[in-house]
């Protein structure tokens, strides 16, 4: 059996997220949940801490699209 059959196309994956100052967190929420299930949220100041149920093929196009708002300085993803 092929390895990507055993693993789970569609999982929780934390992302990071960085504000610019005096940003509102509105539309970059928008933003994620347009490409995923939001499971989890934490904000600490700028920063935003999101668990995020998404097909692992969509994670690229979604911290592209992320990452070029004008709140965003910086997005991530952890493993």
């Amino acid at each position: 059996m092929a390895k990507e059959k055993l693993l789970p196309q569609r999982g929780p994956n934390r992302l990071t997220i960085e504000l610019r100052e005096g940003a509102s967190s509105g539309t970059v929420l928008d933003a994620v949940e347009r490409h995923g299930d939001l499971l989890a949220l934490q904000r600490d100041g700028r920063r935003i801490e999101a668990e995020v149920r998404i097909d692992r093929d969509q994670r690229t196009r979604a911290l592209d699209d992320i990452a070029q708002l004008d709140e965003v300085l910086e997005a991530r993803w952890h493993r």
